[in-house]
């Protein structure tokens, strides 16, 4: 069990908490159908980096990690750059 404090404007609130388990995970399954989870599993079945994918597309390292956590979509031009790029690469 863990104990946890959050403290609002002179209020402070105790709870305990159970230990995180395995069934407790909040890992999507990989991939489920998302632009960020298609991005992913072609930049991984291809075996880049996101280091790599950012140098051979010139887009910015943490855009492609915003887009592949779904924090962020990218626009056609840039979709389409990707595609095309890991298209090329055999697997």
């Amino acid at each position: 069990m863990c104990l946890a404090h959050w403290t609002f404007t002179q209020r402070t609130i105790r709870v305990v908490l159970p230990n995180k388990t395995e069934e407790l995970r909040h890992d999507k399954p990989f991939p489920t159908g998302t632009i960020g989870d298609r991005i992913r599993a072609q930049r991984t079945s291809a075996g880049m980096t996101r280091e790599q994918l950012s140098q051979v597309t010139g887009i910015p390292v943490y855009w492609l990690g915003r887009w592949e956590r779904d924090r962020s979509i990218p626009n056609r031009k840039q979709l389409s750059i990707l595609s095309a790029i890991l298209r090329r690469i055999p697997k």
